[in-house]
């Protein structure tokens, strides 16, 4: 399609941007509800999945949003300073390095019964940053 009409994404995805408008059409979702493999009853809603289909315009026009907006959050110090992962150039390592200096802080400054949980989460961040990177 872009080689046919360049220009044609733009076109219609424009005047959403300029009027800030979301049409309904856009809104709409399809959902699929699989169930989840090896549970042993399906009797409960958390034995499913639930995959959503979007709009491929909503899709890329929620795209564009989250960029241009992440880009202003960032740039005018609206986001937190430990947002991490969901945002270009914060990855999970400065996750589990702000962590890191927050147990060891925490180890320091509190009593014994935080050190156990605060070790716990570490090692769950750590596996997961590490899972992530894969």
């Amino acid at each position: 399609m872009h080689r046919v009409a360049p220009h044609l994404i733009h076109d219609l995805l424009s005047p959403l941007v300029t009027y800030g408008s979301h049409p309904l059409t856009l809104k709409r979702a399809d959902g699929i509800v699989l169930n989840k493999p090896g549970k042993p009853s399906y009797d409960s809603p958390s034995s499913f999945r639930v995959i959503v289909l979007l709009q491929t315009f909503s899709k890329i026009l929620e795209r564009i949003m989250n960029s241009r907006l992440s880009g202003v959050a960032g740039a005018t110090g609206l986001l937190n300073p430990h947002q991490c992962v969901s945002l270009a150039g914060l990855l999970a390592s400065d996750a589990v390095t702000t962590l890191t200096h927050e147990v060891v802080t925490g180890l320091f400054l509190s009593n014994e019964n935080t050190i156990g949980p605060a070790i716990d989460l570490l090692a769950l961040v750590l596996r997961e940053a590490s899972r992530d990177q894969r």
